[in-house]
């Protein structure tokens, strides 16, 4: 979904939430305590089946990626902008952080996903190598956007939506890419918010004044 592949204007989507509308959440809370405190309530009968599945969903969503064994790409910023991030999962708030976007050379484009003064996700793009690293990534990536697991492709449409902003005009932008929306809110040329929602996810930024 780079900028030769941008949708173009659509009609907002039923339900779809405004881009501004950013809200105070509690932090975010860790799956895998959870996972381990219910562990011990295991049943060895049939009705362990639907945990199973379950579990066998969680890993399904993680995907299965192989751990890069080359260095991670190195982009030189030219320009960067930083944000307020939040991560909803099915409308509830998962995740608050901030966000620093950077441009490099050519089309070379990357972020930083920070909360305090931990590093989250550092997702970049150098010519057409995506890679990822960092909690929110599970393990270190390397490869092409269709390679990409399925945990990292909601923040490669929110990277690809900040770098198709440039383009947009003043206003509210919504484009889709496949099966994600995406949201761009501009005022006098100046970036002011994206939105971009993929399957059960919704990540909203917006821009510091």
């Amino acid at each position: 979904m780079p900028d030769g592949k941008c949708g173009t204007s659509q009609k907002k989507p039923k339900g779809f939430p405004e881009v501004f509308d950013l809200q105070t959440s509690s932090p975010f809370t860790p799956l895998s305590p959870m996972i381990h405190s219910h562990m011990s309530l295991l049943p060895t009968s049939r009705s362990c089946i639907p945990w199973l599945l379950a579990v066998a969903s969680l890993f399904y969503l993680c995907g299965c990626a192989t751990p890069p064994t080359e260095p991670f790409p190195s982009l030189s910023p030219h320009q960067s902008q930083s944000a307020l991030l939040q991560l909803f999962h099915q409308d509830i708030p998962s995740f608050t952080g901030e966000v620093l976007f950077q441009r490099g050379q050519g089309s070379d484009i990357g972020l930083y996903v920070t909360k305090g003064n931990s590093t989250q996700l550092h997702l970049v793009r150098v010519g057409s190598t995506w890679a990822a690293e960092g909690r929110l990534a599970s393990q270190p990536w390397m490869g092409s956007e269709e390679d990409a697991p399925r945990r990292l492709r909601g923040w490669i449409a929110l990277l690809q939506t900040y770098e198709s902003a440039r383009s947009a005009p003043d206003g509210e932008t919504i484009r889709r890419f496949g099966d994600q929306w995406a949201s761009i809110l501009k005022e006098d040329q100046r970036l002011l918010a994206l939105s971009v929602r993929y399957k059960n996810l919704n990540y909203r930024v917006r821009f510091s004044e």
